[in-house]
């Protein structure tokens, strides 16, 4: 029994660490998006926008809590 739970944690550990490494991928994207302004122009911005990035905003704090 201790071999085949081993094995399992293994597998678990493998999915968990590429798991990681695609969110870290998002994360570095959605930084390089913020440093960009989300491609806005400032005569682009407007309540729509305004929306959507409170949007995003609220499910990273679910993500974090």
């Amino acid at each position: 029994m201790t071999t085949r739970r081993a094995t399992e944690n293994s597998k678990a550990l493998d999915v968990f660490m590429a798991v990681e490494a695609e969110t870290d991928v998002m994360l570095e994207r959605l930084k390089s998006l913020s440093d960009d302004h989300f491609g806005t122009h400032p005569d682009e911005i407007n309540w729509g926008l305004v929306g959507t990035l409170k949007e995003i905003g609220y499910y990273m704090i679910l993500a974090i809590n």
